[in-house]
């Protein structure tokens, strides 16, 4: 099976017993909220993302690989119950313009992408995209997240969810997998006014998140608070020494700008 990525080889199994944070609060589900989808890159990168409107949906702009000053790129949103890895199989046989007949599955291709003005400024860099579809998913009004654009220092009984790649030998699997019940604060970091950040408990971590885990909804009730972004160094999905949330307080007057939905 060809690599999901282009430029790089997929990262090791990681094995969580190996870390007590994540063996603490990682297991893998098959409870797919309705809002959650996977976003691929024409070049096949993965990423989550969140339905913030039938036809518009989130995630960081960082991980999909967006180029500043380009609006051609063309990215594939996919909301899935099950079956992942199946059609994860189906989706690699495919040109990245044709669609995947699935019963489980509903395909929607970007019309246009707003990426956030400091990110396009790289003043403060607010990792953060909206992607225009060219149909709105099945999705009803009150399944959308309720988005937050509170600002607090701590927040606890928090959920994340994200699609995560196994890869072997033989087979690639793909798979939804949670946290659950953490606690995260907010941090102020030089390049960004703030992000919700949870502590992995060492140093370095040899835990290989990427792809799947950028983009990846920050829950708390059926609230939205943030999404996930490794583009800064402290938070690389490689080395990770944290686990960070863009919030959405510095961005909301952005967002509200698009998202037109009954809060």
């Amino acid at each position: 099976m060809p690599n999901l990525k282009r430029v790089n080889e997929l990262p090791p199994k990681t094995d969580s017993k190996d870390h007590p944070t994540l063996r603490k609060i990682e297991m893998e589900t098959n409870v797919v909220p309705p809002y959650l989808i996977m976003l691929f890159s024409e070049e096949m990168v993965l990423c989550t993302g969140c339905i913030v409107m039938p036809d518009l949906v989130i995630s960081t702009a960082s991980c999909l690989d967006v180029q500043v000053n380009r609006n051609d790129e063309k990215f594939l949103a996919v909301k899935i119950t099950s079956s992942f890895t199946e059609y994860l199989k189906e989706r690699l046989k495919k040109p990245f313009e044709e669609s995947v007949n699935m019963t489980n599955v509903e395909e929607r291709r970007s019309l246009e992408y707003y990426l956030h003005p400091q990110y396009l400024a790289r003043v403060q860099d607010i990792d953060l995209v909206l992607i225009k579809l060219n149909h709105p998913f099945d999705i009803k009004e009150n399944e959308l997240p309720k988005m937050s654009y509170g600002k607090t220092k701590e927040l606890r009984n928090c959920t994340t969810l994200y699609f995560a790649l196994n890869s072997t030998k033989d087979e690639t699997k793909l798979t939804l997998k949670t946290r659950e019940n953490f606690m995260v604060s907010l941090w102020h970091f030089l390049a960004v006014p703030s992000m919700y950040c949870f502590d992995l408990g060492q140093t370095k971590s040899t835990t290989h998140l990427c792809p799947g885990v950028s983009g990846s909804p920050l829950i708390r009730f059926n609230e939205l608070w943030g999404i996930a972004s490794f583009s800064f160094p402290i938070c690389d999905c490689n080395e990770i020494y944290f686990y960070c949330f863009i919030d959405f307080f510095a961005a909301q007057k952005w967002l509200k700008t698009y998202i037109k939905v009954k809060q």
